[in-house]
């Protein structure tokens, strides 16, 4: 079960896709930590901030060519495919 914060990450993470999605982007982990940083740069709240390092921190560890397919970023792809909709 996810607590508060984590839905609240995969919140701002889904804003990520959203945007790359809408700008044709491609959507993979390099480009949400492009996107994340982008948003964290036009942050104004503490809290958002601190969510939106977090989603960040969270990312980078698919970095690894080993974890670029992981089923946990599987969700990642279907929420944009799902908010085209």
């Amino acid at each position: 079960m996810l607590n508060q914060n984590d839905e609240e990450c995969h919140n701002i993470i889904g804003e990520a896709v959203l945007h790359i999605a809408l700008n044709d982007g491609e959507i993979c982990v390099r480009s949400l930590l492009d996107e994340l940083n982008s948003m964290a740069k036009q942050e104004e709240s503490a809290a958002r901030l601190a969510l939106i390092n977090e989603a960040t921190l969270w990312l980078k560890g698919f970095l690894k060519a080993e974890h670029a397919h992981r089923s946990e970023l599987r969700w990642i792809v279907h929420s944009a495919r799902d908010s085209e909709h």
